[in-house]
């Protein structure tokens, strides 16, 4: 006899695809004519770019730019001038399946930066870039269900609360400001540089809608009219909303990773004319409580069972670390004026007692000494922070941008500070067992010589465990031991024998 089963659908998305991928960029760049030749280079800083994405089936790919710019000391003796330069990349990722369509996500970080003249004339940058891709497709699983089980035949019903990924996807938000440098700060003889920082303070689900809540820092900098450096920076508010695909009760949470897609600012009449665009990249997750049959058998017949396993990317935790990173300022320089820091995707390695995550990258420093108006250094950081547990889960990590940094100085030594946000998921990885078939027998002749009742003393098996193998059932258990919940370690039960 054959036991029908019912297919429930499960609708949630599956992740394909978590990869980094890192390029170096390098690049020649030539002085326009009219520019003094290069004395020395002072400082080169950047912005990455994330200018699209594509999903093609068998891969998907990103494309890009570094937006760079090199401040240098000409040979003559003359003012500081400022170069830009545009550093284009393209990334692929292959697809272990072919999928038709799906969704991408990219964090696109600068790891490296480095500029120097190889003549009087001409410079080359490198730069070092890693992106953090992921491809999601959307899926529905079919959960068995048995239907029609005869009254003898014992299910082992197992319920699971989880929480999964249900949709992804992007809300372009375009920033038009006009912008003012207050009466208190330098006013700007010549920009030398800028970069825009989004994060996200506030999202919610509200039914089919995802509202974010947010805002830019913009970092300018740029020559006063004495030829100093000088920094301002500004917050600059963001808000939108998107329509989701599905309706979501209070349960629903969402993450959203921002990025800049667009990135331009021009100075004019006593203003700057600022126009950027940002990707609000997001993953929206829901709980649900999955119900399975994992097991059946009956004591009075044969019972063969099809055993399958399901692998669901549930999500366990999710936790917003900060990173603080500190380190030391080289001796040569008395002043810091100007400060970037840079970072790699960070990685996570198992301990004894949990995984450690470890981030690393540069600060990259311009400042003064007492002979010198303008030096620049760049030091390495790596810092470690225990996670404690989930050893056996799959550990995933989205860094943010980092937007404070700070340099104090204490006693006759200087040290420069930043924090760095990373977006710690845990995934389990363990498959969740359910029936896929149940095949019932004939009935099974009794044996005049098989004890009625046996005792047994408790382990680690419970209550399922005991009656499937001595041919009883939980209920006449716990009624003949008069348990309310399991049995107690070390106690002696009585198995009534069906």
């Amino acid at each position: 006899m054959h036991i029908q089963f019912n297919n429930m659908p499960l609708r949630c998305m599956r992740q394909i695809l978590t990869q980094t991928q890192a390029q170096e960029l390098t690049q020649e760049v030539k002085l326009p004519d009219g520019y003094p030749d290069i004395g020395r280079i002072l400082s080169c800083r950047g912005q990455i770019v994330l200018r699209g994405k594509e999903w093609r089936r068998t891969a998907m790919s990103a494309n890009g730019g570094v937006m760079v710019w090199v401040l240098y000391a000409p040979e003559d003796g003359s003012e500081a001038r400022c170069l830009d330069a545009w550093m284009p990349f393209q990334t692929r990722w292959e697809l272990p399946d072919a999928v038709d369509d799906g969704v991408v996500t990219v964090m696109p970080l600068l790891s490296e930066l480095d500029g120097r003249n190889i003549s009087a004339r001409k410079i080359i940058l490198r730069a070092g870039i890693e992106l953090q891709g992921q491809a999601m497709e959307y899926c529905k699983m079919e959960i068995p269900t048995p239907t029609d089980v005869p009254e003898d035949i014992q299910l082992l019903l197992k319920t699971y609360p989880v929480e999964l990924p249900m949709e992804a996807g992007e809300r372009q938000v375009r920033i038009e400001e006009s912008l003012s440098i207050p009466d208190d700060q330098p006013p700007i003889a010549r920009m030398i540089g800028y970069e825009l920082v989004p994060t996200i303070q506030e999202q919610k689900v509200l039914a089919n809608r995802l509202v974010l809540r947010g805002s830019c820092t913009l970092q300018l900098r740029y020559l006063c009219e004495d030829g100093k450096i000088h920094n301002w920076k500004t917050e600059l508010p963001m808000s939108d909303y998107t329509e989701l695909r599905n309706e979501y009760d209070t349960t629903a949470t969402a993450w959203l990773l921002p990025t800049v897609t667009a990135l331009e600012l021009d100075q004019g009449e006593g203003q700057l004319q600022l126009r950027a665009g940002v990707a609000a990249q997001y993953t929206v997750f829901d709980r649900t409580v999955l119900k399975v049959a994992e097991d059946a058998y009956s004591p009075y017949r044969q019972v063969d069972i099809q055993q399958e396993m399901l692998q669901l990317p549930v999500l366990l935790d999710r936790r917003e670390l900060e990173i603080p990173v500190t380190v030391t300022v080289p001796n040569d320089l008395q002043e810091v004026v100007d400060l970037s820091v840079l970072c790699r995707q960070p990685y996570v390695s198992t301990e004894e007692n949990g995984v450690s995550l470890t981030a690393a990258g540069q600060f990259l420093l311009l400042g003064s000494s007492s002979e010198e108006m303008a030096l620049s250094d760049s030091v390495n950081y790596e810092e470690n922070m225990l996670l404690p547990g989930a050893k056996e889960n799959h550990i995933e990590l989205w860094p943010g941008i980092i937007t404070d940094s700070s340099c104090a100085k204490y006693g006759g030594d200087s040290s420069v500070h930043a924090t760095l946000p990373v977006t710690a998921f845990s995934y389990t990885s363990e498959p969740i067992r359910m029936l896929g078939g149940i095949e019932v027998g004939e009935q099974k002749q009794s044996d005049p010589q098989r004890p009625s009742v046996i005792l047994k003393q408790t382990g680690e098996e419970d209550l399922w465990t005991l009656a499937k193998r001595y041919g009883s059932t939980v209920e006449a258990i716990r009624e003949a031991n008069h348990l309310d919940g399991d049995e107690q370690l070390g106690s002696i039960l009585l198995i009534p024998v069906c």
